[in-house]
């Protein structure tokens, strides 16, 4: 009995683990989707071309790289939480 309640509550900390990292992950992912569109507009400046909505982008990847920041710090990978 006193395993079986163990192994669930290990069960739960692993699907805590898991649902933190998918988060890091979507943060992550939003964050390198915003960089890429910010860089296609820095590039359309370089080439001369117009463009409008750079402050928008510019503002959009600060925000998603803030909160990839904030994801890590608050939670640190497994690999570094668990040094012996």
């Amino acid at each position: 009995m006193e395993s079986a309640l163990r192994a669930q509550g290990y069960v739960g900390e692993l699907q805590g683990r898991l649902a933190a990292a998918l988060a890091r992950a979507e943060r992550a992912e939003k964050a390198l989707e915003a960089s890429a569109y910010l860089a296609s507009l820095y590039r359309d400046c370089w080439l001369g071309k117009t463009v409008r909505d750079l402050p928008e982008a510019e503002a959009a990847y600060v925000s998603a790289n803030a909160a990839v920041v904030a994801a890590a710090l608050a939670h640190p990978a497994p690999a570094e939480e668990e040094k012996p």
